[in-house]
Parts: structure tokens; sequence; C-alpha cells
């Protein structure tokens, strides 16, 4: 039944005439957080009345996340904020299996508070899982800036914090501040202090952007011989224009390091030049252009790669470009991610009858772009020139809010992966992903979706009726 309203009539109401008292009790029927969300974003209206809790729908959103900046004491305060946040912090505790909490400082007044422990360093180690995290974290609205001040006094304590418990730490991520001085005094408290260190990323202010000149500089005047951090085995570089940063810890540490992960504007030929990334089996590349390959595609084929992530983020890929890339890739990958950044244009960009491109024999887990999916039949004949030997195709979609049943067709989804079991016999599992937010930091993917080969035809069954 239709329900005709003419808007012109004086004597029509609609919800906005009513008070903001009765307001308050129609939304306290929305107990959902995605329902809270969808209203708090409707217009200025609903979003004025609904910000004071704004915490309510939020708080999904930065729960995944939060193990990241805070110490596991910390995660369980969190339950007495409020009710809402102690019913989902108590779900998340419980649904997530395995647990490594990343000791966190990331202003001045948590140094301050942390100082008790360095009075007494016979207590232990503060960082239980040897995971830390030091400065400025993120900037929006929803989140205060620190005063410069405070910035400057924060990113001047890391030297004595190294040389006290400088052993303990085994994974650091060091997040510069675009708006505080870092002197090269207290990088060099890293290779000197923290020589247990196996995990070590640079990361720009989230929300900002770190100064490349002056960060340079810094890098730049890592000690060449001595204090030679042997353990060190990843590095994470995700700072503009982080060329020369990559070029001075390479020269290095380049030789020892197993995995490495990076914006794509922190590479160039000379990277993977001279074998100094000989023992690299594991290479992820964010927000990278396709220019990097244009003139020279076998510029990974030295390096014995396992896993390879690239993410690009360019506009267009001419037709054949992508096979000669893939061509010229390590025999050794077993594990390959193709996929496009959240607002770069994700059309399918191979030659849709492959006639060059060759087969991957060792090949095992393969992620592509969820448009990919548009057509099973192209799908299907890239996957057997591939060899037929993957056992696991993942679907990539772009924007980290993706629903599955609500922003792709689940029925077709279930039966293309039908399709695809019947054709491709070693395959076992086809899965829908989205990246996390923001991905290069928690170097994650979030399942939306799975279809096994056991339960493909049951899905499509319940599709059909």
């Amino acid at each position: 039944m239709e329900v005709a309203m003419d808007l012109k009539n004086t004597n029509t109401k609609t919800i906005e005439d009513l008070p903001q008292e009765l307001m308050n009790l129609v939304f306290d029927n929305l107990k959902s957080p995605e329902d809270l969300k969808n209203a708090w974003n409707t217009c200025i209206l609903w979003n004025g009345i609904l910000n004071e809790r704004r915490k309510e729908f939020l708080l999904p959103n930065i729960l995944p996340h939060l193990q990241a900046y805070l110490s596991k004491s910390d995660i369980y305060n969190c339950r007495m904020v409020s009710k809402s946040w102690k019913e989902g912090f108590d779900s998340f505790l419980r649904t997530t299996k395995s647990r490594t909490f990343m000791t966190s400082i990331s202003s001045f007044d948590d140094f301050q508070k942390f100082s008790s422990v360095m009075r007494h360093p016979e207590e232990g180690s503060p960082f239980p899982s040897g995971r830390f995290m030091f400065g400025q974290l993120l900037r929006d609205r929803f989140y205060e800036e620190m005063a410069e001040s405070e910035s400057n006094q924060l990113y001047r304590m890391f030297p004595l914090l190294a040389s006290k418990f400088g052993n303990h730490i085994y994974q650091l991520i060091y997040i510069f501040g675009g708006s505080c001085s870092v002197s090269p005094h207290q990088i060099l408290a890293i290779p000197k202090y923290l020589l247990n260190l196996r995990d070590l990323m640079f990361v720009e202010e989230l929300g900002g952007t770190a100064h490349p000149e002056s960060i340079t500089e810094i890098i730049e005047g890592f000690p060449t011989e001595g204090l030679n951090m042997k353990k060190l085995i990843t590095f994470g570089c995700f700072i503009t224009c982080g060329v020369p940063v990559m070029k001075a810890i390479l020269k290095q540490y380049g030789s020892q390091l197993e995995q490495l992960n990076c914006f794509g504007s922190c590479l160039n030929a000379e990277t993977f030049s001279d074998n100094q990334l000989s023992n690299l089996k594991i290479l992820k590349v964010w927000r990278c252009n396709f220019f990097l390959f244009s003139y020279n595609y076998s510029i990974l084929s030295g390096l014995s790669l396992k896993v390879l992530k690239i993410e690009f983020h360019d506009d267009f890929i001419e037709e054949g470009k992508m096979e000669r890339l893939m061509n010229a890739l390590p025999k050794s990958i077993i594990n390959l991610v193709l996929r496009y950044l959240h607002d770069s244009r994700p059309d399918t960009v191979l030659n849709e009858n492959f006639e060059d491109l060759q087969p991957c024999p060792n090949l095992k887990c393969l992620t592509i772009s969820s448009r990919f999916l548009n057509n099973h039949e192209v799908l299907t004949k890239f996957l057997l020139k591939l060899g037929g030997g993957i056992e696991h195709l993942k679907f990539s979609c772009q924007s980290y809010i993706v629903d599955f049943h609500r922003d792709l067709n689940s029925c077709y989804a279930n039966w293309v992966a039908k399709v695809l079991f019947e054709k491709c016999p070693r395959l076992q599992s086809i899965e829908f992903q989205k990246p996390s937010n923001p991905d290069f930091l928690y170097n994650s993917e979030v399942k939306i979706h799975r279809i096994s080969r056991s339960n493909a035809g049951a899905s499509n069954a319940m599709c059909n009726t």
C-alpha cells in the first residue's frame, strides 16, 4: 500500500515537528549501533540530537583497534566507562580468541603516569607483550590535538624510556609528530638501546604529515657500524616521500630483513638492486603507483618471495601491463594480493583472453578485486590460466565499511562460487574481505563472508528458495 503525503499542507506534521523531548524518546528505541550511526548521519537535526550517544555507535568501530593503543589492564578498565561500553568490551573479549596487547604512550600525560614504573624498574617489564607504540596517534574531530609544547616534551622523553626498558621491547611503532621537533638524538636511541628489536615501524602522524626533510636527516644519522640491531627482521615505513628513509635503513639492515611493509612512495628501482634484500620473504606495499614497474617489470624477479601484496591507487592501468608484471613475479610466491585503494578505479585491467599469462605453479592463495566477480567466465579462465593450483580465493572489497549482504548480491556470489568449485577442483574456499582502517597500521583485512566447497551447494539452494 502506498501513502501520498502533501508536504505543502500546513496541517501535515512530520517527525521534525516533534519537540526534542519526544525525539529523544523515539531515538531511545534505537539500540543497534548500525541504526544509531545511520540516524546520526541522516541530517544536521538528528546529528545534533544523537550527539550525546555518539560513543554507542563509535564503540563497535574502535574496539578492534583499541588493542593497538591500550595495555591489557586499560582494556579492562574501559569496561567501567558506561553500561554500553561494558557490554561491548565483554562481547569483544569473549569473541577474541588470541590477544597480544600493545603498550602505548601517546601524550606527555601518558608518560608522566608511566614515570612511576621507571622509578621502580625492578618490578619487571612494563611491556608484557614486548609491543610498544610511541608518539602522537590520531587527529580528527573525535580526538583532541595535543599542544605543540606537550608534543615536544613527549618526544624528548623517548631516549630515557629506551635506556631503561629497551631490552624489553621487541616490536616498536614510532609515530613522527608533524608539529613537533624530533631530533637525531631521540631517534638514535632506537639502535642504541633496543638491541632485541625484531619489528620496527616508522609512521607519519596519523591524519597529518611528518616533514620528510627532517625525517631524512634524522634517519641518515643511524650508526653505520656497531650498535647493530641484529635481530631486526621486519621493517615498516609509512612516510610520504620516504625513499631516503628506506635507503638508510636497508643499507645497514636490508640483508637480514625477512618482511618489508611500506608505502609505494618509499620505493624506487634502487631499493631492489645490489641484492640487499636477499632474505626477504614477505613484501607488502600500500598506495603503489604502477609507474614503479612500468620500465622494469622484472624489478621483483630477483627476490625469493613467498608473500606479495600490492595495493594500487592508479585510475587506470593499460590492458596487458598487469599480465607482464605477473609473468615477471618470482615463481616462488605462494600468497599473492593484487588490489585497489578505496578511492581508485576498480575496473578489471587484465586482458580477457590471457594469451600471455604464464602459470604460477606454487600459488595457493590469491586475493584480487571484488569486481572480478562481475564476470565469472573471465574469472574462471584467469584461475585456470594461472595453473589451477589455487586453493583459497579472496575477493577484496575497497571500502572498510562495506557489508556483504547489504552491498553485494549474495545469491549471485554464491552461484559464482558454485561454478568456480566445479571448474577448479583444487579450490577449497572463497572469502570476501575488506581492509581494516587504517589497513597499513594493522596489516590485516576483515573477513565479511566465507564460502567453502562443502557449503557452496547449500548456500546456493537457500538463495533459490
